[in-house]
């Protein structure tokens, strides 16, 4: 398979050469050996939208060489493996790795957990998620997923307060664990006013503050 990758040409001024350069994240490039066919895939990045830093200087990815040979029979599959830390979202690493079979269910998880300190507690171990890039069968390639770099946005969702604080405690964050699933949905509880005759509280919303107040009783009453 011929290099057909975007490409640009530059000057090599190390060895006063027209370099080539594939711009194409992740596109493939085969060198046919007698026995084996290696794989290399040219350079990716990722970009953290959570991290403006990450936008200014985005991070390689770690690739990978794949080693073909015309009697697998079994076809390979390449992903990115991401690690995220579950405390606040961060992208700690990410490279390429070959796996024979999926990628195993419970290191795969499709959301960040909610941190809570009311039930249920959410985890706090990194999270591991698979981005499958492409997948082989022989000396061939069946299919390409990705042709761009990596553009990744985790933005944690922590509950604060605890249940030990106040006599009851009420937390906003309803089906926590749910969040997880895939699609999952983060559900926040909504306030509002019991309606009773006795209920005297009063609530207004203002510039995006929610303010309950309770108006002060006549503790002295009329004279007669």
């Amino acid at each position: 398979m011929g290099d057909e990758g975007y490409a640009i040409y530059g000057v090599d001024a190390q060895n006063s050469i027209w370099a080539h350069i594939t711009t194409t994240p992740f596109f493939p490039t085969f060198t046919a050996g007698q026995t084996t066919t290696t794989v290399e895939f040219a350079q990716a990045y990722y970009f953290d939208y959570a991290n403006t830093k990450s936008l200014k200087d985005p991070k390689a990815i770690k690739m990978l060489s794949v080693s073909l040979t015309n009697e697998d029979t079994k076809s390979k599959k390449v992903y990115v493996k991401v690690i995220v830390s579950n405390t606040n979202g961060q992208i700690k690493s990410a490279e390429m790795i070959q796996v024979d079979n999926e990628p195993p269910e419970e290191e795969s998880k499709a959301n960040l957990s909610i941190k809570t300190s009311f039930d249920p507690i959410g985890d706090t171990q990194d999270m591991t998620f698979y981005i499958k890039v492409a997948e082989f069968q022989g000396p061939f390639i069946k299919k390409l997923y990705l042709r761009d770099n990596l553009h990744l946005n985790y933005r944690k969702f922590e509950q604060l307060g605890s249940a030990s604080v106040g006599s009851p405690t009420y937390p906003i964050l309803q089906k926590a664990n749910e969040a997880e699933e895939a699609n999952g949905v983060i559900y926040v509880a909504a306030i509002g006013k019991k309606q009773s005759a006795d209920n005297i509280l009063q609530m207004e919303l203002s510039n995006g503050v929610i303010l309950l107040n309770v108006p002060k009783p006549d503790c002295c009453g009329s004279s007669a």
